[in-house]
Parts: C-alpha cells; sequence; structure tokens
C-alpha cells in the first residue's frame, strides 16, 4: 500500500508539472518599442502608438512631448525577437501647468491570462529628476475627452473614475542613462482574464525631460479547466482501482 501511495503522489506530481509549464513562464500580451513611428504634428495633443507584439494601443499625451522622440535602447521582449534601439517617446518636461501634466496611457486585453505586470526603460534627468509616478487602471475601454489644457486634439481618458494602484511609485529616473522598471500587477485579481483593460501612468513627480521605451505588457496563462478536470478524475480512478487490488509500480 505504501508503494502504491508513492506511485499516486508520483504520478499527481507529474500531472502537476505538465499542466503548469507552460503557465508559469511570462508571456508578452502587447509590446511598444516605438521605432519609426515618430514624427508628428508639433501641435498634436497626444500620440497614438500601436503595438509591434500583440494587441494593444498605447497613446503618450499632454504636456511637452517630444514629437520625434528620442534615442532609445534595444531591448528582448518575453515572446517575440529582439528589437534594436531606434526610437523612444519622449518629453521636454513631464510637469505641465494646470491640467497639462504628462501621461501615458494603454490599452490591450487579458483574455485568458493572469498575473499582469508592465515593464519599461526610462531615462530620465539629474536636475531634478523623475522620481515618482502614479499608477490607475480601469476595465472599460479608453474615451476621446477634450483636452483641459485647451489643445485643439482630443486627447484619451478612462471611461469610469479608474483604481488607484499605486500613488507615487518610485521610478528612479534620474540619470541619462537608461534604466529598467518593472511593476507588477499580480495581485490585482480583478486585471485577469479581461477582455478590456486600461492602465494609466501619470502625475511624474519634479520634472524635466523624460523618455520612455520598450513598454511591455506581460502575464502568465491561465490554467486549462480541462486540464484540472482530468487530473482530477485520474486521482480519483486511480484511488479507486487501488481499493479492489493490490498494484505495484511497474518502470
Amino acid at each position: 500500500m505504501r508503494r502504491n501511495t508513492t506511485c499516486l503522489a508520483g504520478t499527481i506530481a507529474i500531472l502537476v508539472g505538465g499542466m503548469f509549464a507552460d503557465t508559469s513562464r511570462a508571456t508578452t500580451i502587447a509590446y511598444w518599442s516605438f521605432n519609426n513611428d515618430l514624427g508628428v504634428s508639433s501641435l498634436s495633443s497626444m500620440i497614438e502608438h500601436d503595438a509591434n507584439i500583440g494587441t494593444g494601443q498605447l497613446f503618450q499625451q499632454r504636456s511637452v512631448m517630444d514629437v520625434d522622440g528620442a534615442p532609445g535602447t534595444e531591448y528582448t521582449p518575453s515572446s517575440g525577437p529582439a528589437f534594436t534601439a531606434g526610437q523612444a517617446i519622449a518629453w521636454e518636461e513631464v510637469i505641465g501647468a494646470g491640467e497639462d501634466y504628462a501621461e501615458m496611457l494603454m490599452s490591450f486585453s487579458t483574455m485568458g491570462m493572469r498575473k499582469i505586470s508592465i515593464g519599461f526603460d526610462v531615462l530620465g534627468n539629474s536636475d531634478p529628476g523623475v522620481f515618482v509616478a502614479d499608477v490607475d487602471y480601469d476595465l472599460l475601454a479608453l474615451v476621446d475627452i477634450t483636452d483641459p489644457a485647451g489643445g485643439t486634439d482630443p486627447i484619451k481618458a478612462f471611461a469610469s473614475a479608474g483604481t488607484n494602484r499605486h500613488d507615487n511609485l518610485p521610478i528612479g529616473a534620474t540619470s541619462t542613462t537608461y534604466s529598467r522598471v518593472t511593476i507588477s500587477l499580480a495581485d490585482v485579481q480583478e486585471l485577469n482574464d479581461q477582455t478590456v483593460v486600461s492602465l494609466r501612468l501619470r502625475d511624474f513627480g519634479f520634472g524635466g525631460a523624460t523618455s520612455i521605451d520598450n513598454v511591455e505588457i506581460t502575464g502568465r496563462p491561465l490554467p486549462e479547466p480541462n486540464s484540472l478536470a482530468l487530473l482530477s478524475m485520474g486521482c480519483f480512478c486511480y484511488l479507486n482501482r487501488n481499493r479492489r487490488q493490490q498494484g505495484t509500480c511497474k518502470n
């Protein structure tokens, strides 16, 4: 009987390992390199970027944007080929007057995914530097609104009040070399398996010139419900058989 118990434990370990082998690694949901998609009207209040990997949209808006971008840095996403340095999105100043503060908004789907995370490379400045940012999310598609700072073009906004996930989150953009920032949203269960997720970074603390490159949204695939059912059924059948006969493990 002890040998049978050992066999059962081994069988369960193999089944569980097989079920979760492909769900434990981060997978790219959406990725933006910003290479070759800048250079717009200097009057633009918002610049839209389509994802290079996955399906998603990213909107750079408000404050003093550098519409021609800035030099970027190379990066290899979790899923996909390596991207050369190319370009990055940039602001000449992230702190505006009144309502005119820099924002970066993203919209994407997390269907079939969990443990969501966002990462990006950021290059700041040493005088005074960009220390913090607020991170908010919403489960509705972004909407167009009139630019409250008086711009002629509409900008994007949350459809609802949204939820603040981080207030004054340290990002440490205080040098003229790129550094990687990763913001885990893995514990925010309501972001899992959603048709639409919208994220917003804004209220960058202090100010000055700032560049952002290689924005990547990642997640981990949800376990297949059928796999869980098969595991339960297999364990039940195994135990039921051993009640009727004494079996042994064979190599």
